[in-house]
């Protein structure tokens, strides 16, 4: 170990703290997060197009209402 450390054959690490770590997969989480719900609002619209739910694409806030009125008679919502 000391002939190693004499000679420079090793490569000092950097150790990133437990916060960091902890900061980096709360930071994945949000960036996959937002990319995913794009995609799960536009199979929410297709399947309340599909039952002709709904005229327009609602936005946001609208698409929780629009989709609480297509299935509030459904049975399998019960």
């Amino acid at each position: 170990m000391a002939y190693i450390m004499r000679t420079f054959w090793f490569r000092p690490a950097h150790v990133k703290t437990d916060v960091c770590y902890r900061m980096r997969l709360l930071l994945t989480q949000r960036r996959d997060f937002k990319r995913r719900v794009p995609d799960i609002e536009n199979t929410i619209r297709r399947s309340l197009k599909s039952l002709a739910a709904a005229s327009r694409a609602p936005v946001a806030a609208a698409l929780q209402k629009a989709v609480r009125a297509a299935v509030v008679d459904d049975a399998l919502t019960r």
